[in-house]
């Protein structure tokens, strides 16, 4: 939480024209926000990265955009670039074409990404090499315009991202919305799926897209695994809407108490807005960060949020409760 209120507060002086000159931890961005030919604030000896040059002596940033500093690396990363990728990296992309035996997945980088029919986990579960009858089905699993979550996997000779969904984890998304923000403004977390309150959860891509969704019952998340390590021709990843798994989960005894759908999709709004208001803001995106906007949001109607002002005084909110709880 101090870590959340750090990023929201040298954020905020850097948009007023002020400079943190501790922004930044060894290895991440710092929350700063620096135009182009503005000094950097280094120690005195540091390697000279992407996004800066020198002068008189002086580091210099070439491009607007967020200070990161890995050892004495020091670069800037253009808030508005391409998403470049790192393997191992989590995911949102959308479905742009079906090909052979591969998808082309759009993930917002200078081209599409490949998502080949061997680096998907197949229906029923079980480890085997994929034939012609699951190249007949492809679009079964996914189709054009489906979203799903997935980790970057490797590159190609051609720059192109190879990417991967071997994990229960991943897999197609539905009953959501997708947030598009500068991949620049995305925090590297320890975890990017994020349980927030009131039956939202949401996934933080590192290539700047962010899917909020309705968050899974306990039943629904078992009945899920059930079907997909079974026999079932069933082929979804938590965070989605399966189609046979609410079935499977009434069966359940003590099932969880159902939230009004309303409410839900009015949070998913709200949690929308907040996410905008920070971008417009230039301030960084933690999971800590947003679930706190969004608390703080909780008593006003989703639309308010888009009122500038009223999201000013959300955000400045916010930055005073987080201070008290630090202090």
């Amino acid at each position: 939480m101090a870590r959340a209120s750090h990023l929201l507060d040298s954020s905020l002086d850097s948009a007023d024209g002020f400079t943190d000159p501790h922004g930044a931890g060894a290895g991440g961005p710092s929350a700063d926000t620096v135009t182009p030919g503005q000094a950097l604030d280094v120690e005195t000896t540091y390697l000279k990265g992407h996004g800066t040059f020198l002068e008189d002596g002086q580091l210099l940033s070439s491009v607007a955009g967020t200070v990161y500093r890995v050892n004495k690396l020091v670069s800037v990363k253009a808030i508005h670039a391409r998403y470049s990728g790192e393997i191992g990296d989590v995911v949102v992309g959308r479905i742009m074409e079906v090909g052979s035996n591969r998808w082309c997945v759009d993930i917002s980088a200078r081209q599409s990404a490949i998502l080949l029919l061997s680096s998907v986990n197949l229906p029923t579960g079980i480890h085997r090499r994929s034939d012609e009858t699951d190249e007949a089905k492809m679009r079964s699993y996914f189709r054009e315009g489906d979203v799903l979550s997935c980790e970057v996997q490797g590159f190609y000779q051609d720059g192109a991202i190879a990417l991967h969904t071997r994990s229960l984890k991943y897999g197609k998304l539905a009953d959501g919305v997708m947030v598009a923000v500068p991949s620049a403004l995305v925090k590297r977390l320890k975890s990017h799926f994020v349980v927030l309150d009131h039956g939202v959860s949401m996934i933080l891509g590192l290539n700047g897209y962010v899917w909020i969704s309705r968050t899974p019952s306990a039943q629904e998340q078992k009945a899920q695994a059930h079907l997909f390590a079974g026999h079932h021709n069933f082929y979804d990843a938590p965070g989605s809407t399966p189609t046979a798994a609410p079935k499977a989960a009434e069966a359940v005894a003590g099932a969880d108490e159902p939230l009004d759908p309303h409410a839900v999709r009015e949070q998913i709004v709200r949690v929308r807005n907040c996410i905008l208001g920070l971008v417009e803001r230039k301030v960084m995106l933690t999971d800590q960060l947003i679930a706190a906007v969004s608390r703080t949001a909780r008593s006003l109607p989703a639309k308010q949020l888009l009122d500038p002002d009223v999201m000013d005084t959300v955000i400045l909110e916010t930055r005073e409760q987080l201070q008290q709880h630090d202090e």
